[in-house]
């Protein structure tokens, strides 16, 4: 990956590097997330790669360039419809920045987008197949796990449904062990802040504390959870760590075609909002502890009491008994 985005850069123009840039710089002052700007600088820098064997500048690009780039992402690189409109929303906000900086009369790609990759989608409107595990095959795939770190990791995300951003920005003092309960950081795409976990959860939780107290250096940062090097662990660790234990664990198949048939990170949240609908969990509790916005007007003056939520939550939240 190193060597190949070292390629890369190498022949991409001056020119080019300022432009993407001061893009990472536009991300930043709109409040965009370290992830997000990490995600748009590697598919940017990757679209300018492919330019420069084409001696096009970013200002130059039309239509038929961009064709000729779906076709590249597609033939050659083998990515799946999902990911290339992934690349092309990317795409398309870089060229709206072009734009708004008037280093560019016209965003082509969005009538790229509307007319090749609309049609891939199956089912327009409804939601991308997730996989969703039973309570049972959730308590074998925690179950399974042996490293205490990662399995605490898991656990929490579960019990918690919070996003893999969420999770890493943890510190120890988020924690009130007493009331089963963590203070998220801010966050653009969270509302409330609170989260609760359970008394199976917290178990977990305390193994990896204790555990995390004699990793040397531990002391010299606040953060929950910590990576190989003792520092915060970052979001690539938390994929991996996930990812290679549901290899493991029979559940999920990397190059399998349906998405159905992998197992993610974000399928925990999609767990946790499941499990908790059906154990019967008023909706308004649960977009409370998922950090969903408020639907209407009525929501915005409606404040909900916490300890309601605990409680409804602990009511809710299935045990797994590992």
């Amino acid at each position: 990956m190193i060597a190949s985005r070292k390629r890369v850069e190498a022949v991409i123009e001056d020119s080019q590097v300022k432009v993407i840039d001061a893009f990472v710089q536009d991300c930043t002052d709109r409040g965009l997330s370290p992830g997000t700007r990490a995600h748009y600088t590697y598919c940017i820098r990757k679209y300018a790669g492919f330019l420069a064997t084409r001696n096009r500048a970013f200002a130059e690009v039309e239509r038929e360039t961009l064709r000729d780039y779906l076709r590249f992402l597609r033939e050659k690189e083998g990515l799946t419809p999902k990911t290339m409109e992934n690349q092309f929303a990317c795409l398309s906000t870089f060229h709206e920045f072009m734009v708004f900086e008037g280093l560019s009369e016209t965003n082509h790609v969005l009538a790229v987008r509307k007319r090749f990759l609309r049609s891939y989608k199956s089912g327009a409107g409804s939601p991308s197949p997730r996989k969703v595990l039973t309570v049972e095959e959730m308590a074998a795939f925690i179950g399974s796990i042996l490293d205490t770190r990662d399995r605490s990791i898991a656990m929490l995300l579960a019990k918690t449904g919070v996003r893999r951003g969420e999770l890493i920005s943890m510190d120890l003092r988020d924690i009130d062990w007493e009331r089963g309960s963590i203070l998220l950081k801010p966050k653009p795409k969270r509302t409330n802040r609170l989260v609760f976990f359970d008394e199976e959860a917290a178990v977990d939780l305390a193994r990896w504390v204790r555990l995390r107290e004699r990793i040397e250096g531990a002391g010299q940062t606040p953060a929950l959870f910590l990576g190989e090097t003792g520092n915060r662990l970052e979001r690539n660790g938390v994929y991996w760590a996930i990812r290679g234990w549901a290899e493991r664990a029979g559940i999920s198949f990397p190059g399998a075609a349906d998405p159905a048939d992998r197992f993610f990170v974000h399928c925990f949240r999609h767990w946790f909002t499941t499990q908790l609908l059906k154990g019967g969990m008023d909706r308004e509790h649960l977009a409370f502890l998922r950090g969903d916005s408020p639907s209407g007007p009525i929501d915005i003056y409606n404040r909900i009491d916490e300890d309601d939520v605990r409680v409804a939550y602990l009511a809710a939240v299935p045990r797994l008994g590992v």
